[in-house]
This record gives structure tokens, C-alpha cells and sequence, in this order.
């Protein structure tokens, strides 16, 4: 099992780069690997859903979701095929994560399957409850054993992170057939989907990024409650993975263009001085019960 951890580790550090890995490191040493597994089960889902039409993408897919549920049923004793599997078995029964909040985030990856599109920001709620908020709790209970109000909180800042996502990937979606953004959005400040495939800044596209930013801002204000619902022992790593995921929002704000590469990676002394921070001032909240 200790291999299989192992793995998923030098996948997050491969994948996308130290800081998550740092950012895990500001939680406590018994809840690290974990956090990897996790990591791992949700990186290797989205690259399979998020690799482009390649022939037989749907099929790999569901076959991957197969060996998945019959892998949880299985009681997590260590026999999955790879690695992540094993590991993310073992984290279910050992953290007491919920089989369906698993099933909630493969749903939703199953709706990335097909071309999408959203009139409204209230039709796309349930995506993002999907694909962002059933995820977040997943990292929320392996770090404890929450209250249903810090459950409630995770799920928003799920929510808040997956549309930032949204936000800075609009460009690189529309190329895979996909757009996220709400069209009520798109027709509030004139444009059509050809003008955000276009790539150009315009008065009309700065005007709805700045909206899009303000509306990911809100939704991160709101989840980042659940720091003060949390054991004192989870907060740092949690502030630190929402400041880090928060953090490409500026440069989509500053660039005023859905160009692809908005989402580019925070830099190295912005990355430390947001650990830093994380690790020497924690929010301060009431503390509740955690698992050891």
C-alpha cells in the first residue's frame, strides 16, 4: 500500500508541478497520503474525460468506472489493479469517505462527455455541485469527520474552484465542443460563442470576464467559511489549496481575454509567500471534533 501512496504522490508533483504537493504538506503527516489518493483518483478522472475525441474515449471511460465501483465493493483489501485504485480504496474504508460523493464526481465527469452548454448559471449548478462540490467533500472528510454545516461550506468552495476552472479554461473548452459559461451571460454583454473562440480582448469580453471573476470571487467568499468550521489542524492546507486555486483569477481579470494559457501556474514567489502565509496565520475558528 505504501507503494501505491507513493505513486500518487510523484503524480501530483509530475502533473502539476511542487505546489500542491507543498500545499499538501501544510496538513498533518497522517492525512498527506490521503490527500494524494485523492488527488489521484480526481487527475487521472478528468484526464480521461478531458483528452480531446479521441476514438473510444466514452468506452475507456466507463470501463475505467466499472473497475472503480467494483474495486469499492470489493471492501478496499488492497487487490485493485493499480495503484490509484488501491490507494484510493484504502482511503475510502480507512477515512470513512462516502461512496456516493465518489459517484457524484464520476457523474458529473460523465456529463463532460458531451458537448455542453448552460443557458442559465442556475442550469449549471448542478454541474458544478458535481464536478467541484462532491470532490471537495471528499477532501473534507479526509481530513475529519465534518459537521453538516462545514459539509455545506466545502461544497461551495468545490463550487468555487470548479468555475474558476471554468473561467480560466473558456478558450481551450470551446476548442473540445464545450462551453460552461451560461449563454444568459454571453447575450448580457452581447457576444456569441464565435467572438470567445476568437481569443480577442474587447471592450464586450473584459466587461463579462470582469463579471465571471466577480461572481468566482463571490462564490469563494462563501465556501471559505468552512475555515472556520474545521479542526485547527486542517485549516492551513485547506487555506492554502483555495489560495492557490483562487489565485489565477487576477491574471484572467489583468489579461481581459479568454486566451488558452490564463490558468498558467501561479509564480514561485507568489506559490511560497501563499504557504507561508497558510502555515503562519490560519484563520482562526471554533474548534470541533477530528479523527486521529
Amino acid at each position: 500500500m505504501r507503494e501505491s501512496y507513493e505513486f500518487c504522490r510523484r503524480m501530483l508533483i509530475s502533473v502539476d508541478g511542487r505546489a500542491y504537493w507543498a500545499a499538501s504538506c501544510c496538513a498533518p503527516p497522517a492525512v498527506r497520503p490521503h490527500l494524494w489518493a485523492a488527488y489521484a483518483f480526481g487527475r487521472h478522472a478528468d484526464q480521461l474525460v478531458d483528452g480531446g475525441d479521441r476514438p473510444g474515449r466514452a468506452e475507456e471511460f466507463e470501463r475505467w468506472a466499472e473497475h472503480l465501483t467494483a474495486a469499492l465493493e470489493g471492501g478496499g483489501d488492497g487487490n485493485a489493479g493499480d495503484p490509484i485504485t488501491r490507494a484510493l480504496t484504502h482511503t475510502v474504508h480507512s477515512r470513512g469517505i462516502r461512496v456516493e460523493d465518489l459517484m457524484a464526481y464520476v457523474d458529473g465527469l460523465r456529463m463532460e462527455l458531451s458537448p455542453a452548454h448552460y443557458p442559465t448559471f442556475a442550469e449549471l449548478r448542478p454541474y458544478l455541485r458535481a464536478v467541484g462540490g462532491a470532490p471537495a467533500r471528499i477532501l473534507l472528510r479526509v481530513f475529519e469527520d465534518p459537521s453538516p454545516a462545514a459539509e455545506q461550506a466545502m461544497t461551495l468552495l468545490g463550487e468555487a474552484a470548479q468555475f474558476t476552472d471554468i473561467v480560466c479554461d473558456i478558450a481551450e473548452d470551446l476548442r473540445m465542443g464545450r462551453l460552461y459559461l451560461p449563454l444568459e451571460d454571453l447575450e448580457r454583454f452581447g457576444l456569441t460563442c464565435d467572438d470567445i473562440a476568437a481569443e480577442r480582448s474587447s471592450a464586450a469580453v473584459r466587461e463579462l470576464l470582469r463579471f465571471e471573476v466577480s461572481r468566482a470571487r463571490e462564490l469563494w467568499e462563501e465556501g471559505l467559511d468552512v475555515l472556520d468550521l474545521v479542526h485547527p489542524a486542517s485549516r492551513a492546507a485547506l487555506q492554502a489549496g483555495a489560495a492557490l486555486l483562487r489565485a489565477p483569477l487576477e491574471r484572467v481579470e489583468r489579461r481581459g481575454s479568454p486566451a488558452v494559457g490564463a490558468k498558467a501556474w501561479t509564480a514561485a514567489p507568489r506559490t511560497a509567500a501563499i504557504l507561508v502565509r497558510s502555515l503562519l496565520h490560519p484563520p482562526v475558528g471554533a474548534a470541533v471534533a477530528v479523527r486521529p
